[in-house]
């Protein structure tokens, strides 16, 4: 499937094309349009980077469109280029919020295949019978021995990776606090990231248990940098 996303709700607008028919190992970085600064001033680069695409990698299948928050001006200049692309090419239009308000952290969770927690809590925010069996869950808040921000039956059900055995021995709360209650032993962490653990099966729940490393960094940036067409 040919896909067209359209972001003009941010600072900086953007572009992106991917075809799912192609090596993806190639396809992102050569269809990746550049970034441009994004206000009332330079439409014009919009229009022109999604001209250079559309001739390049023809009419798109999916079309997605970024619905803010953000810039109204430039999120209503998205909506009517991909309504105006919809309409030429036949194709379905998506329409894809920067950031959804939710009622509850259990709704966010339910039914989600990857649940991401990024908080400061002591106490759990995300409860193990939300998340259903196949899941995959990433923690990389409450980074002290004290603070857990995983129910430890959640963690007790999961097969637990970290990025290092000695950093969350000693800092990891959702690990350590389970350990001092006799849940589970040092043994419970199954692997390190370094290790490139697989998924024995569909149906387990993985937890990803992160305090950050500075070789993680330096990948990300690699990653950022190898497609990236920005000047």
């Amino acid at each position: 499937m040919k896909i067209l996303a359209i972001e003009l709700s941010t600072a900086r607008g953007s572009l992106a094309w991917r075809d799912n028919d192609v090596d993806p190992s190639t396809a992102l970085r050569t269809s990746l349009a550049p970034e441009w600064p994004n206000d009332r001033k330079n439409s014009g680069a919009f229009f022109e980077n999604l001209d250079n695409i559309t001739k390049k990698c023809g009419a798109a299948e999916l079309i997605v469109v970024g619905l803010g928050p953000g810039s109204y001006a430039g999120t209503r200049i998205a909506i009517s280029a991909a309504i105006g692309l919809q309409i030429s090419s036949g194709a379905r239009l998506i329409g894809f919020p920067s950031i959804c308000a939710m009622e509850s952290a259990e709704a966010v969770v339910r039914g989600a295949d990857v649940v991401v927690a990024v908080t400061a809590s002591p106490t759990p925010v995300i409860q193990s019978d939300w998340v259903a069996d196949g899941a995959h869950v990433i923690a990389v808040g409450s980074c002290l021995p004290t603070q857990r921000e995983l129910d430890p039956a959640l963690v007790a059900r999961s097969r637990v990776i970290v990025d290092s055995r000695d950093a969350a021995l000693k800092e990891a709360g959702d690990v350590v606090m389970g350990i001092a209650e006799g849940r589970w032993t040092a043994a419970h962490i199954e692997a390190e990231l370094g290790e490139l653990p697989t998924r024995h099966n569909d149906h387990e729940i993985t937890v990803f248990k992160s305090l950050g490393l500075a070789v993680e960094d330096i990948f990300a940036a690699h990653l950022v940098l190898t497609h990236s067409d920005t000047q």
